[in-house]
């Protein structure tokens, strides 16, 4: 049946609505969506998909939906599954989104799609299993203040190619929490995605089991990484930015990076950390792998001995390790190219310095080509005799 530019189809068992405008955007909701039309959702109205029995909802094609609380999943047993897929789709909650709520959830942000939410969760009732996945270039989930995966049950989000998931916004330290009271919370961050916190905090507080899977990918704004009963933060890939540039990001626990990158950006020689330059705070231990590196960007024109205690690690122990790159670690800025010296045992003996040690001037491009090409003129000249 054709109404304007709505079509309803009857399929056996269910009902799907198919919405699409003049711009050929598509809403496409399958088994119990409730209010029923999506496209007439308004910011004070409440979004169920699957409330007594399994629903899912499309949105793509540019399309845009507005409502209050989302529930993917609302009563037990139940699936709730949304999918927000290309660049100009939204969907914008006024208020909590719930990926599971007494049933499961499963939500998917893809290829440039955007979800805006002021809480969220990821993982409802005991009985239920949820999933979130950011992934594609310019995919986003922005939450306002908190974002909790895996509360009493379990639930993971990933984030991975593209995908940012942001927490806290307007001035507010966002949080995210995993496994929050007895549940099974887990965060993936892969290759290529990006975690942001506006200097709000990572909390492990399960006394069930939460885990953060570190492979890849950007962690960055973090205040305070709080970990269960002094645990640690392992890193295997990726990039950690402390602070919110500049900033200070502490770890409770151990700092454990075992490949990718400590990202370390310097604006000034005052000497105040989160002021003047990034600094990690360890409360324990800090283990540096074979394939840990540090990355420095230098934000001012610094003069040799410029220092930065980068890294202070409170625990007793020495760092054990060192950074790949510390042989050969330089950045450049305006017209020159500075060169770092790191020291392991700088602050009270135990933590990580970073010193200004030289100061080189960039070579043109045509003073370079013509440097190139004596050096290869005297490699001829040498090759002939």
């Amino acid at each position: 049946m054709r109404f304007g530019h709505r079509r309803y189809i009857l399929l056996t068992g269910l009902i799907l609505f198919l919405f699409r405008d003049v711009a050929d955007s598509a809403i496409i909701a399958t088994g119990q969506v409730l209010p029923s039309n999506p496209m007439a959702w308004t910011s004070s109205q409440n979004a169920y998909v699957g409330n007594t029995a399994d629903g899912s909802l499309t949105i793509d094609d540019g399309s845009t939906i507005r409502s209050n609380d989302v529930y993917l999943g609302f009563r037990p047993h139940v699936t709730g599954m949304a999918m927000v897929s290309g660049h100009g789709s939204a969907w914008n909650s006024r208020g909590s989104f719930f990926v599971g709520y007494l049933g499961s959830g499963d939500l998917s942000i893809q290829d440039g799609a955007v979800v805006n939410s002021s809480s969220s969760s990821v993982g409802g009732s005991v009985s239920s299993n949820s999933v979130a996945i950011v992934s594609g270039v310019g995919s986003t989930w922005y939450n306002q203040v908190r974002l909790n995966v895996g509360s009493s049950s379990k639930g993971t989000l990933t984030v991975s190619a593209g995908g940012v998931v942001e927490i806290g916004s307007n001035g507010l330290r966002g949080i995210l929490s995993m496994g929050t009271q007895y549940g099974i919370g887990g965060v993936n961050l892969e290759e290529g995605g990006t975690l942001r916190l506006r200097g709000g905090d990572i909390e492990l507080t399960s006394t069930g089991k939460a885990t953060f899977n570190f492979s890849g990918g950007r962690l960055e704004g973090v205040g305070s990484f709080y970990t269960y009963n002094s645990g640690r933060l392992i890193q295997n890939g990726g990039a950690l930015a402390p602070g919110n540039s500049a900033g200070v990001t502490r770890i409770l626990g151990d700092y454990d990076l075992r490949a990718g990158s400590l990202e370390i950006e310097l604006f000034g020689d005052g000497g105040v950390a989160g002021t003047d330059y990034d600094q990690l705070v360890v409360t324990e231990d800090v283990s540096l792998g074979d394939g840990a590196t540090l990355e420095v960007l230098l934000n001012y024109p610094a003069e040799v001995g410029d220092s930065f205690l980068i890294v202070n690690q409170r625990g007793s122990k020495p760092v054990g390790g060192l950074f790949a790159s510390h042989t050969d670690l330089t950045t450049a800025f305006g017209d020159y190219r500075y060169g770092f010296s790191v020291n392991y045992a700088a602050g009270d003996g135990n933590d990580i310095g970073l010193t200004v040690a030289s100061i080189r001037p960039i070579p043109e491009p045509n003073a370079l080509a013509l440097l190139l090409s004596a050096g290869l003129a005297v490699r001829c000249r040498d090759h002939k005799l």
